[in-house]
């Protein structure tokens, strides 16, 4: 018993860890003063945010369709 409660702990602590690798490597870090940026270098930061973000709606929406159409293909299969 002891011991499951280890791997449960274990896995859990690298499904966290991966999480974190996961948001660092997509994820642009902020500036460290956004009150020293000038207008021109506030503005292109902003454009990157929007594209992040607009990048990350798109995969989500393909992941959508993407698990829609499996499922809609598992049930074909089951009828």
């Amino acid at each position: 018993m002891k011991m499951a409660s280890e791997n449960l702990k274990n896995a859990a602590e690298q499904r966290l860890a991966a999480r974190k690798n996961y948001i660092e490597e997509r994820v642009k870090a902020l500036p460290n003063d956004l009150n020293n940026l000038n207008e021109n270098q506030l503005l292109t930061f902003v454009r990157d945010l929007h594209h992040q973000l607009a990048q990350a709606e798109e995969n989500h929406y393909d992941f959508e369709m993407k698990i829609r159409k499996q499922d809609y293909e598992v049930n074909l299969k089951r009828k």
